[in-house]
């Protein structure tokens, strides 16, 4: 069972039965539960409004709504809640409707009442959650400007989630040419292009134009011929490309090409974490602290966005690591080292962080990886 806090909306017409529910739930050692109480459909709605819940227990026949449009309503003000129905009898036929419809138990008001009311609670929310579709963690990874290593990173991160023991997918989210192709030698029979434009986008579709690297990473690749090249993705299919992937692993890592577009914006407002890569070569550093403004503004929550240095090349004029460090306006990642490792990837067509574990590329990259598995990310401490 899950220890942590149970947050519950119990919807009941009596204020007294409310009280009796309270007392029993307060008595249980572990996990507690948060119990907020609506006497009417009209308080319910209102509470639900504002506020998500792990369970919904209601009561069908409330002053201002009877029956089945009392479950109906609920479950698709809140579908992702488990709901715990209360009913007059087991034998009632309300009761068989409300379970083929959905609702994750069934009870009398004596079992409402019972000692062991809490225990059937909580395990009627760990059922709900057990049926939850997956909903992978995205990861969107966009270059300060082309040429940077973006798309060598990604791939990378996704490799090293599954040496984290995570399943992870790498969606080439680019309009023009892919280089995943090249990076893993491999040669794609579908590309996002016709994924796109496919008359229906979903899970299977998605599936099917997935290509299983023998190291376990799955890859969706960008366009492969000039047939396929276009300036722009449409960014409500590109949306509908990653609600179907993100079901089917437990990280989705994005390589989005540079720059401001529809789609961008719309995948960055998506994803849990956005990471700018650059280089500490200037025109890079410069081209980040121009951009990042406009990625942090297409971010859904503040704080969702980290920059990560690769030092890929020597530069005359390097930029010092405090100066990236002072000027960049959201949290730092750390460093990726050096060209020659990141650049080998292409001779064995598995990414380093798999197949060269030990290398300084790879065990910066398992750093990273583990900042980002978490929520709030761990930046690198300045």
């Amino acid at each position: 069972m899950n220890d942590e806090e149970l947050s519950v909306l119990l919807i009941d017409g009596e204020e007294e039965s409310a009280a009796r529910v309270r007392a029993i739930l307060e008595q249980l050692p572990s996990p507690p539960v948060k119990l907020q109480w609506a006497g009417t459909m009209a308080r319910a709605l209102e509470v639900l409004e504002g506020s998500s819940f792990d369970a919904l227990v209601l009561h069908l026949d409330l002053p201002d709504s009877k029956g089945f449009e009392t479950y109906t309503r609920l479950k698709q003000r809140q579908p992702e809640a488990a709901l715990v129905v209360v009913v007059a009898s087991h034998g009632d036929e309300m009761a068989l409707r409300t379970l083929r419809a959905g609702a994750e138990e069934c009870l009398t008001k004596t079992e409402l009442h019972a000692q062991d009311f809490g225990r059937r609670l909580h395990y009627a929310v760990e059922r709900r959650r057990a049926r939850r579709p997956r909903q992978a963690r995205v990861l969107a990874f966009i270059g300060a400007k082309g040429g940077v290593g973006a798309t060598t990173v990604a791939l990378n991160m996704a490799a090293a989630m599954m040496a984290l023991g995570r399943t992870a997918i790498a969606a080439e989210m680019h309009p023009d040419w892919g280089s995943f192709s090249t990076q893993l030698m491999l040669t794609p029979t579908r590309s996002l292009r016709r994924l796109v434009d496919s008359p229906s986008i979903g899970v299977q579709e998605v599936q099917e134009s997935l290509l299983k690297h023998v190291s376990g990473l799955q890859a969706l690749f960008g366009p492969q011929t000039p047939e396929e090249f276009s300036a722009d993705i449409d960014a409500e299919k590109a949306l509908l490309v990653l609600k179907a992937a993100r079901t089917l692993a437990d990280v989705l890592v994005l390589d989005l090409p540079p720059g401001p577009s529809a789609a961008n914006a719309a995948l960055i407002h998506a994803a849990n974490f956005t990471v700018v890569v650059l280089e500490r070569e200037r025109a890079a550093f410069e081209s980040a602290l121009a951009h990042l403004p406009l990625i942090e503004g297409w971010s859904a929550t503040q704080g969702s966005v980290g920059a990560l240095v690769v030092n890929r090349t020597s530069f005359v004029e390097s930029v010092p690591l405090e100066e990236i460090r002072k000027r960049l306006s959201c949290g730092f990642l750390g460093t990726v080292p050096p060209a020659a490792e990141v650049l080998s990837v292409r001779t064995t067509g598995t990414p380093l962080a798999l197949s060269q574990p030990e290398l300084h590329f790879s065990v910066s990259m398992m750093q990273v990886a583990e900042r980002l598995s978490v929520d709030p990310v761990e930046f690198f401490a300045v």
